[in-house]
């Protein structure tokens, strides 16, 4: 089998078919280091073991990480813990809000006023 055969081996059993040149380029240098035979057997693993919610890697990705000799996790070992926030459980302590002051309810509606002179002014110059 040739080097191009054996590539287009590869490329027809691996999952996600994307960059077909910079796939190639990694196979070959790929080829010098593992067997197709053990290539086409860990694709198969890493279609039936890889995580739902994780894409496939892109060829050349999978080629140069050397991924032939992932070893993946027993079915049931993989179980999904749920993920919690640093509160969770914990019940958020809320104090009322303090009432305002006459000074503060002054001090916000001059604000307001201020802020309502200026858009009218700004309206007039439009």
């Amino acid at each position: 089998m040739t080097k191009e055969q054996q590539f287009e081996a590869f490329w027809k059993s691996y999952p996600r078919r994307v960059a077909k040149g910079a796939a190639r380029k990694a196979f070959d240098k790929a080829i010098k280091k593992t067997t197709l035979e053990s290539m086409l057997k860990a694709i198969t693993e890493y279609v039936a073991k890889k995580p739902e919610k994780i894409d496939f890697k892109h060829p050349a990705t999978w080629l140069n990480g050397e991924c032939w000799d992932d070893e993946w996790e027993p079915a049931q070992a993989r179980v999904q813990r749920p993920t919690y926030g640093a509160n969770y459980g914990r019940a958020e302590i809320v104090s009322p809000p303090e009432p305002e002051t006459p000074e503060q309810r002054a001090r916000k509606a001059e604000m307001a006023r201020r802020l309502r002179e200026t858009a009218a002014a700004m309206r007039t110059v439009q």
